[in-house]
């Protein structure tokens, strides 16, 4: 028989022996809150994952991402001075970022020491460009589109004011005609690849199945002239 103490306690009353026990609501209790102190230590695990995980995966992404800005090399903004003579002084890169498909070509290695996407072992030098503007030059402008990622190095600003890309920047001059000793510098592009590439050899090395748009730009030096 079940009744009623005086601090509202159940108790049960055995009809056989007359014994009284009270039932304990505090075993219950604890059992209770033991229960939801393992669901929130739970949750506390899968929310701190969650938060590392979106870290690493964010840090990830912006080692992955070329940066927003147009990698300076030894001569970025060169002495606008012009010369009477041609001096063909400063280096033209070429280099690829085989994971993006992205050529780029400007007077530092690696795209601006961009080893991380441009490694060392994909560095060709072309030859020389000029650090200051000569009769029948043409300025050389590093573009960037940040919507594909692709470095854009043409004769007019904007990667030929083609839509997506930002403001260039001069990395020096070529010329607009062929001289003694000097390289064609052609500019190509690929659909497939979103990729513009500017190199000493037509359709981006001779890919004319991919890079199937062709220009010739202008002329570079083989040898570096003082």
């Amino acid at each position: 028989m079940s009744t009623l103490s005086s601090n509202n306690v159940p108790t049960i009353t055995s009809t056989s022996t007359g014994r009284t026990f009270k039932s304990s609501n505090s075993e219950t209790s604890g059992r209770s809150n033991d229960g939801w102190i393992i669901v929130m230590i739970i949750i506390f695990i899968i929310i701190a994952v969650v938060v590392i995980g979106a870290i690493i995966w964010r840090r990830r992404r912006e080692e992955e991402q070329p940066p927003s800005t147009i990698p300076t090399g030894p001569v970025i903004t060169p002495n606008n001075q012009p010369t009477n003579t041609p001096i063909f002084d400063t280096e033209l890169y070429f280099s690829f970022n085989s994971s993006n498909n992205d050529s780029c070509t400007t007077t530092s290695m690696s795209c601006g020491g961009q080893t991380n996407l441009f490694p060392s072992s994909s560095n060709q030098k072309l030859g020389y460009i000029a650090s200051r503007p000569f009769p029948n030059s043409s300025p050389l402008y590093l573009s960037f589109n940040s919507s594909v990622n692709d470095y854009c190095t043409f004769t007019i600003n904007r990667c030929n004011n083609r839509s997506g890309y930002a403001e260039g920047t001069i990395i020096g001059y070529i010329s607009t005609t062929p001289f003694s000793g000097s390289l064609p510098l052609d500019w190509s592009f690929s659909p497939s690849r979103n990729d513009s590439c500017t190199d000493i050899e037509p359709n981006c090395g001779n890919q004319a199945t991919i890079y199937t748009t062709n220009q010739l730009i202008g002329h570079i030096s083989e040898t570096r002239t003082n």
